[in-house]
């Protein structure tokens, strides 16, 4: 009996163990728990009616309980292993969606600058030609215009073309956009040794023309020489004093010379007053004046230019020389009293020579030092002009289109192998030939 109690004792310690485990588990109260408790005792009270395996029945109550605490923590064990499964799926999941954002943004950002962020820059010259843009990019431009397209922003554009020149731009380069530029290509002159010369001096020549007088309308004519039905071509008011007329087929430079009344000027030189007739539109316009002796005129290759020779003597105001009464009239004089003797006192005297051009928008003078002879129309009607300084040859070209002078080419006897003896412009293209002993040479400009 004594054996039984403790068995009993035992059995009731770990039953209340077990259930004391198991009320912490489920989370029961302390009233549970005493509840619990009771009923031990009550099962404890009852008598020991059998044999052992009776006893072990009283236990058979608490089997049930620890299996659901198995249950319970395996239950727990896959809940853990499966949240743990879930927070690396999800972990993943981030670090795929954080690559993919990022390869998103690589391939946006590459479609951006390879096929988006541009705009077009049209360069119109004279192809072909060179162009460099400042970020390292250059394009041959075969064909004008010359599309190309480049990343928007700021960009310093730069052209070449073989033997020219021309100014670089800054432009901006706008998106989906497009911006143009027209690069002027101007000729670096050069000299080059040839063969032989391929043509002969070819020079305009002037049409001749005159005044008639108009019985019928009363007034005077322009008429060119040789038309027998004397149509006239423009006509003026009153009479011409002193006319003077250069032509061509498309022009007719009418000049009246007067005398002239500047004490500054000899007094046998006259002021030339210009009517230039456009033979096209028939209109009539004075262009200007001009003082000196015009000495000859060259029409320009499409006619509507004049380059003409002017001979002016200028009174010099640095010194006067005394001399009797006996001058000559024609000589600039100044009378002065000194004492009560009448002296006469001769103003010094320059020659000078000009040249200019004139056109129907106006009268302009040409500052060059080159004789007339070595004046010369070239096919695009621009002034060359030859200026013999030493041993060398100064090359220049005015515009009279915008009244600009340029300078060629400086040669120097010693790039050519001897004197220059002739030289002449092409009427073909913008070309110097040059004959120096027995070589030949043409400067391309």
């Amino acid at each position: 009996m004594g054996s039984d109690q403790n068995k009993f004792g035992e059995g009731h310690d770990i039953g209340q163990e077990s259930r004391g485990l198991d009320s912490e588990r489920e989370g029961r109260t302390p009233d549970t728990k005493q509840e619990s408790a009771k009923q031990t005792n009550s099962t404890e009270n009852k008598p020991n009616t059998g044999s052992q395996s009776s006893e072990t029945d009283k236990f058979i109550p608490e089997q049930p309980i620890l299996g659901q605490h198995h249950t319970e923590m395996e239950s727990n064990s896959e809940s853990m292993q499966q949240f743990e499964e879930n927070e690396e799926r999800n972990i993943n999941l981030r670090r795929f969606a954080v690559i993919g954002i990022v390869i998103f943004l690589a391939a946006l950002y590459f479609v951006w600058g390879a096929f988006l962020n541009f705009g077009t820059l049209i360069v119109r010259g004279d192809a072909p030609f060179y162009v460099f843009i400042s970020e390292g990019k250059s394009q041959i431009c075969g064909k004008n215009p010359c599309d190309i397209t480049l990343p928007r922003g700021e960009k310093l554009i730069s052209f070449y073309k073989k033997g020219y020149s021309a100014q670089s731009e800054n432009v901006e380069v706008l998106l989906w956009d497009k911006v143009e530029v027209r690069p002027i290509f101007t000729l670096e002159p050069y000299l080059n040794e040839i063969t032989t010369i391929p043509e002969i001096p070819s020079v305009p020549t002037l049409t001749k023309y005159s005044l008639k007088y108009d019985d019928a309308h009363h007034n005077w004519k322009v008429v060119k020489e040789g038309d027998k039905k004397e149509t006239g071509l423009s006509y003026f008011e009153g009479k011409i004093e002193n006319p003077l007329i250069f032509g061509s087929d498309e022009a007719v430079l009418v000049i009246e010379r007067k005398p002239n009344q500047n004490q500054t000027i000899q007094q046998n030189t006259l002021t030339n007053t210009f009517y230039f007739v456009d033979l096209g539109s028939k209109q009539r316009n004075n262009i200007g004046q001009i003082d000196g002796d015009i000495l000859s005129a060259k029409p320009s290759r499409d006619g509507r230019y004049f380059a003409l020779s002017v001979e002016t003597s200028v009174v010099t105001q640095s010194a006067n020389q005394t001399t009797t009464r006996e001058i000559s009239q024609s000589t600039p004089q100044t009378e002065v009293q000194t004492g009560n003797q009448l002296e006469t006192k001769t103003a010094p005297q320059q020659t000078q020579k000009s040249i200019f051009v004139v056109g129907n928008g106006g009268i302009f003078k040409y500052e060059t030092l080159a004789d007339f002879k070595n004046i010369f129309w070239n096919p695009a009607n621009k002034l060359v002009s030859a200026y013999k300084d030493g041993k060398s040859w100064d090359f220049n070209l005015f515009d009279p289109e915008t009244n600009t002078p340029k300078v060629l080419l400086k040669v120097d006897e010693s790039d050519v192998g001897s004197p220059i003896t002739s030289l002449f412009s092409s009427s073909k293209t913008n070309k110097i030939y040059l004959k120096a002993g027995e070589k030949a040479f043409e400067i391309i400009y």
